[in-house]
């Protein structure tokens, strides 16, 4: 099974419906509503229909409320913490780390690596950015996240990850 296969066989353990929907807008690839997940019909391919699930079935877990207009500041952070455990599922910091150690050093190669689209994976990079900021712990390395991704290998505990 692919991993979108899998994302959906958790969204149907989770009691999810998802359907493949063409939306009138291009700005809106995915969208959850009331036990039911629309993914846009026209993407390219399940690995990008995969980072989109993964998405919305933290929506289904995480958010409270109609969110779309994103005009409230708690609209805006259930948004920010949907997306960032999309990215921790598929991109985690020791995830990315894995990546760098086996050799892959360009975007198009690490996200081949972890299965997701390069678009999922430099989000993910500058989601991290701005809750970690320079760099993280990623078991037992460093993260570096700027100015590009990096790891540092730690020869001694260095205290706990921030």
């Amino acid at each position: 099974m692919n991993e979108y296969e899998n994302m959906l066989q958790e969204a149907a353990d989770k009691g999810l419906q998802v359907i493949e929907w063409d939306f009138s807008s291009d700005k809106i690839d995915g969208l959850y509503c009331d036990g039911t997940i629309a993914i846009r019909s026209s993407l390219p391919d399940s690995v990008s229909k995969a980072c989109v699930l993964a998405e919305e079935i933290a929506h289904h877990d995480l958010t409270v409320g109609d969110i779309v207009l994103q005009k409230e500041p708690r609209d805006r952070h259930q948004e920010y913490q949907a997306r960032m455990l999309a990215y921790h599922r598929f991109a985690s910091p020791e995830r990315l780390a894995e990546a760098l150690q086996a050799g892959h050093r360009t975007t198009s190669s690490i996200a081949d690596y972890l299965g997701i689209t390069e678009e999922f994976l430099v989000n993910a990079i500058e989601g991290y950015r701005s809750k970690y900021g320079l760099y993280t712990r990623a078991g037992d390395c460093i993260l570096l996240l700027q100015p590009t991704i990096g790891i540092l290998h730690l020869t001694e505990n260095i205290g706990p990850p921030h």
